[in-house]
């Protein structure tokens, strides 16, 4: 609070840290709180810081941390600090949170059918293998024929 001077308005200069407590967006939504920090009411800022101070102690605000102090259920004070000389306390109101318990939840094993797949056999095919037979072929032998040769004396006719 001391960074923003108590102003719920408040936006650091370089436009990162938000309201009364210099939230960054990033926090201020992991305390479920909704919009900008600084467009939130002063007890919306407290409640949140209320919780992050439960979470992490003085550690988020390192400059002011240091003025916060725990009371018996919680932040019960913050001190705000407008000069060195003025201190206002502020007081707020105890908040009781309701516990909600849920019922386990059973959840049924679901067992799934193993599936069989047919197995396909195929017929082995036998191709036939043809033999073909050597033909044989007869080679004939033939005798030559003998020719009688005649030497005949040609006659010349005059």
């Amino acid at each position: 609070m001391c960074e923003s001077g108590g102003r719920p308005r408040a936006v650091d200069s370089s436009g990162l840290y938000f309201g009364m407590y210099q939230f960054s967006l990033g926090t201020w939504h992991g305390l479920g709180g909704r919009g900008r920090p600084d467009k939130a009411s002063k007890a919306e800022q407290t409640f949140r810081a209320e919780l992050l101070y439960l979470r992490s102690g003085r550690s988020p605000w390192p400059a002011c941390g240091y003025k916060l102090y725990l009371g018996v259920a919680g932040i019960r004070h913050v001190v705000v600090t407008h000069k060195a000389v003025h201190h206002k306390v502020v007081k707020h109101k105890t908040v009781k949170h309701k516990v909600v318990k849920h019922k386990a939840v059973k959840h049924k094993a679901v067992k799934h059918k193993a599936v069989k797949h047919k197995t396909v056999k195929h017929k082995t095919v036998k191709h036939k293998t043809v033999k073909h037979k050597a033909v044989k072929h007869k080679v004939v032998k033939k005798k030559a024929a003998k020719h009688k040769v005649t030497k005949k004396k040609a006659t010349v006719k005059k």
